[in-house]
């Protein structure tokens, strides 16, 4: 059926999103409308015109229902102020995920993850947690963190390293973030109207050994109209030997998904996809790394791959720029926080401080000159 449709929509003129296989777009006068297509659930943005005529075309051809303006989408919600804002939440979807576990009565919580506990794998003499209870949990918490809830990315991503053998502690901090989810289920992200704040940029983090096999954990938020558009939390796959190395590691991963959104966000915005992309970053040791070329005893055993985020700087396709860890958004995505610290970034990255979150870039700024001197190492 999708081989099908796909034929209908490229004989009335539509074409593929280069970027993702999903989507796609027909482009008229300068006007644009664009289709994004899941199973048999269609969404359909773009200009008035173009979008009636499409669900006209539609409608002659096959068996459609027109819900209007959309409210729903795949279990997510849409809600406008008359200024054009729109906040995307799931507070049905965590509303019924906590009536399916049974979890409407627990205690409220500020933080999805306890600060400072470091979770490890299940001992011999541990109670064992019911393994498909758990792994359901865990399911339904995973569509949360990556569709509006980015606030839970990393308290899932840590929980789900055990899904094979979780621990009655495991079950319990899996509990924990459903409860933190349905204490804030009306909380969503929210994008701006505002033209000025179409700009995309991201941010990348890492917290160095952090977890109870060493290894390093990647975080990376991009931010665009005010809301955040992609992020995520990865366990780095090997252990690294400086704060400096595990943050490079992390930007390499920052990059590429920053080139596929450049990409996208330059089809449905219309922003030429050659302006580069700004990702703060907090560690200078790092972003220098990005600049110089020279190889030493710090770098020379970093795989291959992850030198890539150099290329992307020298062709100007990147701007790595220095940023104030008090500011660094990512943080959120790198460990446990404190109840204020998370619930200020929260904030920043939920598009509800638009003002604030613009002061904080102003803050930014580029490496400092002395580190920039030819030959100068770190």
């Amino acid at each position: 059926w999708n081989v099908h449709f796909d034929a209908w929509l490229r004989n009335r003129g539509f074409r593929a999103s280069s970027s993702d296989p999903c989507l796609y777009g027909l482009q008229v006068g300068g006007k644009q409308c664009w289709i994004s297509i899941y199973v048999d659930d269609c969404l359909i943005i773009g200009d008035s015109a173009l979008c009636s005529m499409l669900k006209r075309q539609l409608a002659a051809d096959y068996r459609v229902r027109d819900y209007g303006t959309p409210d729903t989408f795949l279990g997510m919600e849409f809600r406008r102020t008359d200024s054009g804002d729109i906040t995307i939440s799931q507070s049905q979807y965590i509303l019924s995920m906590a009536k399916r576990f049974d979890l409407i009565d627990q205690p409220t919580v500020s933080t999805p993850l306890p600060h400072n506990v470091l979770l490890s794998g299940r001992n011999k003499d541990e109670e064992a947690a019911d393994g498909s209870l758990y792994r359901s949990i865990i399911g339904s918490l995973l569509y949360a963190s990556t569709s509006t809830r980015p606030d839970v990315s990393f308290a899932v991503k840590e929980l789900a390293r055990f899904m094979m053998d979780p621990s009655a502690m495991h079950m319990m901090i899996a509990k924990r973030v459903v409860s933190y989810l349905l204490h804030t289920h009306s909380a969503g992200i929210t994008y701006s109207h505002s033209a000025a704040s179409a700009e995309l940029h991201g941010y990348s983090d890492a917290d160095w050994a952090s977890a109870f096999d060493r290894k390093s954990t990647s975080g990376y938020v991009f931010m665009a109209s005010g809301g955040a558009v992609s992020w995520g939390a990865r366990q780095q796959k090997t252990v690294a030997h400086s704060s400096a190395e595990s943050e490079y590691v992390a930007l390499s991963l920052a990059g590429r998904e920053c080139l596929w959104l450049t990409r996208l966000h330059s089809e449905l915005v219309g922003v030429s996809a050659s302006v580069p992309t700004v990702i703060y970053e907090d560690n200078q040791a790092c972003a220098l790394w990005t600049q110089n070329p020279i190889h030493h005893s710090r770098q020379k055993h970093i795989d291959i791959c992850h030198h890539a985020i150099r290329d992307w700087v020298a062709d100007k396709r990147i701007i790595v720029r220095y940023v104030r860890s008090a500011d660094q958004l990512a943080d959120l995505f790198t460990k446990g926080l404190p109840a204020e610290q998370h619930a200020k970034l929260m904030h920043f990255i939920m598009g509800n401080a638009t003002e604030i979150l613009q002061k904080l870039q102003g803050c930014s700024e580029e490496l400092p000159a002395n580190l920039l001197r030819t030959g100068q190492s770190v």
